[in-house]
């Protein structure tokens, strides 16, 4: 049975499309006692496309001696969904010992990069309209929609008694050294002294498929009935999130 105690990770969490990446490459560019590099959660669970068996996991945790970033779009419910004990046990205790980030951004601008995103590969969604994605099931989940899921995703995150920071895409995006200070206090752990703010399409970034990540973009697209969509479904947390 692999041993996983006295984690030395960051677990940076969010919905796809909040500025995930954005905020890897900040951490792991201005704090050097940070690797440079990070792995995906997920590839521990057999059905991903690039898996990660569990010795080699491990492996890689062992052999960094620096802190470590591992990040993840799974949401707690997720996790408790998991079929296989091992993994389940794993992941929950990773999620229990590391410091996490949990970035939340407008969901209006993450469905509305994320529309683009799914598009650039997928051609059932190349062919829907805006307003049809909005209203799409989450991955064959037929219960809930794609707002719906944002909004879980946020508030299942926000409501565990974990020690989270959460962390706003639009202030590291606009107010970015104090974000990288709040981060230091958070983390423990000591930045340069030159503060270095990422650039989503330089070639140092891991950002996938990065887009304009511009505050306010989803005004471009959503109509107002989209708007009013949304609203209906997450317009209180759009405001307990200062968004509105």
């Amino acid at each position: 049975m692999v041993n996983y105690s006295g984690y030395n990770t960051i677990l940076v969490v969010s919905h796809r499309r909040s500025g995930t990446h954005f905020t890897i490459d900040s951490i792991r560019h201005n704090f050097p006692s940070v690797n440079n590099q990070f792995i995906t959660l997920e590839r521990i669970l057999p059905n991903h496309q690039n898996p990660m068996n569990l010795d080699e996991f491990k492996s890689y945790l062992d052999n960094k001696s620096e802190k470590i970033i591992i990040k993840t779009h799974l949401t707690p419910f997720e996790i408790d969904k998991i079929a296989y004990p091992d993994v389940k046990k794993i992941i929950q205790s990773i999620f229990d010992r590391s410091r996490i980030v949990y970035v939340v951004r407008d969901g209006r601008d993450v469905l509305n990069s994320l529309f683009y995103y799914v598009s650039s590969f997928s051609k059932r969604t190349e062919k829907l309209t805006f307003t049809e994605f909005l209203k799409q099931s989450y991955e064959n989940k037929k219960k809930i929609n794609r707002v719906e899921y944002w909004q879980l995703h946020v508030k299942s995150w926000l409501a565990q008694e974990n020690n989270i920071f959460m962390l706003k895409y639009e202030s590291l995006a606009q107010d970015f050294n104090d974000v990288v200070q709040q981060l230091e206090r958070y983390l423990e752990i000591q930045k340069n002294q030159q503060i270095y703010k990422p650039e989503l399409k330089s070639k140092s970034s891991s950002a996938v498929s990065p887009r304009k990540g511009l505050v306010g973009d989803y005004k471009q697209n959503f109509s107002e009935d989209d708007i009013a969509f949304f609203n209906h479904t997450a317009g209180d947390l759009l405001k307990n999130l200062g968004y509105e």
